[in-house]
């Protein structure tokens, strides 16, 4: 209200702004959402900054830390992000527009990484978590909004998941739905007539994502292995994520025979007597099946506490969000880069 009533004033970074959030509490994909844009456009010769508030311990930020090592990319980590942003802006510069590629192809990223701008000057920001931090403007308002559990009961925070209330998504210029794949046609269809029911005439492009399983990676061994791992086996999902449903299901799709699960709250941070739990539930297991048990934790998980699952017999599961359809998604970023 404040904002709205011109008494507290975003500011307006010197480059463009595009912000990723949601209007519910966790495991919306905002942060893979913000990797994959960052990768968009380094691909497309515009190096950007990611700016992320680093909760829970910091686990996103060392995860885009570790996947953005050696790239353009520069990851801003604080409360304060504007002072992170024009900090890094002031170390690197500001990018010339007129030595920015097309972004005609934005998406097609899986390129040769020589390709990448090597001028370090910053072309665009990236708000990580940014719909509820308004002291940043932005061009471009993307809302994730999660297939597989909606918005709960559509109550606010604490007595249930809102963070603002529903009317808050006509901001967005761009609504995906993420985890797609994990609902039916059906279902999805249903969502999106949800969407627009709180949108009142509003026209955001509607987008669907979902978390593509890449690899597993073995702590213990130190090296990758493939994802029929775990096909045919008894899985022991650990997680301490958003949205746990989102990750045991994804896990059904790579053909285990069962698949059974130890939930924890969102950013958890996993001590010894956890994974005592995590062994007394497979030598259960192994006592009632004749399958091979594996246990299986996010790379969020994995990344709070490296030392701690390196000394168990557990694969970490290695995902990267997917577009599912995008052109005009992609077509509304490259207007916005190119104004």
């Amino acid at each position: 209200m404040l904002y709205d009533a011109g008494i507290f004033r975003a500011t307006r970074l010197p480059v463009p702004v595009v912000s990723v959030g949601n209007v519910t509490w966790g495991g919306n994909g905002k942060t893979p959402m913000a990797e994959f844009l960052a990768w968009c456009f380094v691909y497309a010769g515009i190096n950007p900054i990611v700016l992320t508030r680093g909760y829970g311990g910091g686990d996103e930020a060392r995860m885009l830390g570790k996947h953005f090592q050696g790239s353009p990319v520069r990851l801003g980590v604080g409360a304060d992000r504007v002072k992170s942003a024009l900090s890094i802006l002031e170390q690197c510069g500001k990018q010339d527009t007129a030595r920015r590629r097309s972004l005609a192809k934005l998406i097609d990223f899986g390129g040769n990484p020589r390709a990448w701008s090597r001028n370090s000057e910053i072309g665009v920001a990236i708000l990580d978590d940014g719909m509820q931090h308004l002291r940043i403007a932005r061009d471009v308002e993307i809302v994730m909004v999660n297939a597989v559990t909606l918005f709960g009961n559509e109550r606010m925070i604490p007595w249930g998941p809102l963070r603002e209330p529903l009317d808050s998504l006509r901001r967005a210029q761009v609504i995906v739905v993420h985890h797609a794949n994990l609902v039916s046609t059906k279902r999805l269809g249903a969502i999106v007539s949800i969407l627009e029911g709180h949108l009142d005439g509003s026209k955001p492009v509607f987008a669907f994502s979902e978390m593509a399983p890449q690899q597993f990676f073995c702590p213990s061994q130190d090296r990758s292995l493939a994802l029929t791992s775990v096909e045919g086996a008894v899985v022991v999902c650990i997680s301490g994520v958003g949205c746990p449903d989102s990750m045991s299901l994804c896990l059904v799709q790579l053909g285990p025979s069962e698949v059974h699960r130890l939930d924890y709250n969102d950013h958890h941070i996993f001590q010894a007597e956890d994974m005592v739990a995590m062994e007394e539930k497979i030598l259960e297991l192994k006592k009632s099946t004749r399958e091979v048990v594996v246990a299986v934790t996010s790379e969020k998980d994995y990344l709070r506490h490296p030392e701690l699952w390196k000394r168990h017999e557990v694969l970490v599961l290695c995902s990267a969000l997917k577009v599912i359809n995008s052109q005009d998604f992609m077509d509304l970023l490259a207007n916005t880069m190119a104004n």
